[in-house]
């Protein structure tokens, strides 16, 4: 007979992952979502918020993304720097995203 303790760091972890479900807007991705820009397809994010931004001309709650940026490649190809010396954190309506529905492996983007 195995006595099953309670792990006080997993149960706060359910309920933090919990409360986040919970507030993330209705339709939005899943917070860690992998995105790519619309604007600047080479660019690659994670969605770690969402929240409604307004209503589209339908009356349709638009619902907008915190979306923390990768560096991108230095390579020469590249001619516009989105980066500075600090991480890029912008908020980005859902028309403005790629959403990644199988990523690529982490080796792979950098």
């Amino acid at each position: 007979m195995t006595n099953k303790k309670d792990n006080p760091f997993l149960d706060a972890l359910k309920d933090i992952l919990k409360k986040a479900k919970e507030d993330r807007p209705k339709g939005a991705v899943p917070y860690g979502t992998i995105v790519r820009s619309a604007r600047y397809p080479e660019t690659w994010g994670v969605v770690y918020d969402a929240g409604i931004k307004g209503k589209d001309m339908d009356g349709t709650p638009i619902i907008c993304y915190s979306v923390s940026w990768c560096k991108e490649d230095k390579s020469p190809a590249s001619k516009n720097s989105l980066f500075g010396p600090a991480p890029l954190v912008t908020v980005e309506a859902e028309y403005d995203l790629i959403y990644v529905l199988f990523p690529p492996k982490l080796e792979t983007l950098g």
